[in-house]
């Protein structure tokens, strides 16, 4: 129930700041130690890693990737479809028109809130993944990559 509440909307806490990321990650981590009853100084990664459960920071840009892939593909709802843009194929031959990538939003955003919004995130997180993982067309190969 608990890690069901952390993952639950965690799209919007899309770079929040680090503290805030930090209060998630040790709830979390409180989480990890009461299933698997360990003691309060032993090492939570190896739990967390045992348990399939990444760290919240990771979880965040995971679930942003996900909307973001179903918003390439037209699986998700028609408002984020229509926030991705899949930039247009360049007049002369480069090695990147075959790469599916995403076109910027425009520069004046704010930069407290406008960074965060869907339409501005989707092209940095979608650039930061390799060429093979973006080329990905099948949803449950995206999501185990």
């Amino acid at each position: 129930m608990i890690i069901g509440r952390i993952d639950y909307c965690n799209s919007l806490v899309f770079k929040i700041p680090a503290i805030h990321v930090k209060k998630l990650q040790r709830v979390q981590n409180y989480t990890a130690r009461l299933v698997s009853s360990i003691l309060i100084f032993d090492h939570k990664t190896p739990i967390l890693y045992r348990l399939h459960w990444l760290p919240v920071p990771f979880t965040i840009e995971f679930k942003v990737l996900m909307l973001i892939f179903k918003s390439i593909y037209g699986v998700a709802s028609v408002y984020l479809c229509q926030l991705v843009r899949i930039k247009q194929e360049p007049k002369h031959n480069l090695r990147s028109s075959a790469e599916r990538l995403l076109t910027s939003s425009p520069a004046n955003t704010k930069k407290t809130l406008g960074d965060r919004a869907f339409q501005a995130a989707a092209p940095t997180l979608w650039t930061k993944l390799s060429a093979n993982i973006r080329a990905i067309t099948n949803f449950e190969q995206f999501q185990n990559k």
